[in-house]
């Protein structure tokens, strides 16, 4: 790697030893760091935090079709509004995805005797229970994106263009 000297400036020299050795070379390959992905270059506006909000609070009510309206309609707009519909879809397919197995499951194992027939009572009440988180889940998220908040879920994190904006 390349490096060059960088001349010390004249309140360097009168610090009387304070500088580190190495701190008289700078790379000269790396680049300056550019901002954090996360980090947008203004706060977004009202109405797409509006938008945002309403990806969440609609996908409650119509689970999959809102979100995915939202999307379509402002992806070119917003890209805040962007990621909130996207998270919001992906929410929703996974809730479901997961409500529904454990749902079926529960009827399939229900039909085994005793062992079978308490699993299967066990996975019907962690289906509503997954039901529940997936309501109270978009009210959170909604709240935190009218609040402009772009909250993360590891599992989403590349299905939602984290780092796209």
């Amino acid at each position: 790697m390349p490096r060059r000297p960088v001349p010390p400036e004249d309140d360097e020299l009168s610090t009387g030893g304070d500088i580190p050795a190495d701190a008289a070379f700078q790379d000269v390959t790396t680049p300056p760091s550019a901002p954090p992905e996360s980090a947008a270059p203004f706060p977004p506006s009202r109405e797409e935090r509006l938008w945002a909000m309403a990806a969440y609070l609609a996908g409650r009510a119509m689970p999959l079709v809102a979100p995915l309206a939202i999307y379509v309609a402002r992806r070119d707009q917003s890209a805040f509004v962007a990621f909130h519909a996207k998270q919001s879809l992906m929410l929703d397919v996974a809730c479901l995805a997961a409500s529904g197995a454990a749902y079926g499951l529960a009827h399939i194992l229900r039909l085994i005797p005793l062992a079978g027939a308490i699993m299967g009572w066990m996975l019907f009440i962690s289906s509503w229970a997954v039901f529940v988180l997936w309501l109270l889940g978009g009210i959170v998220l909604a709240v935190q994106a009218f609040d402009g908040q772009r909250p993360r879920f590891g599992l989403f994190d590349g299905c939602c263009g984290i780092g796209e904006d």
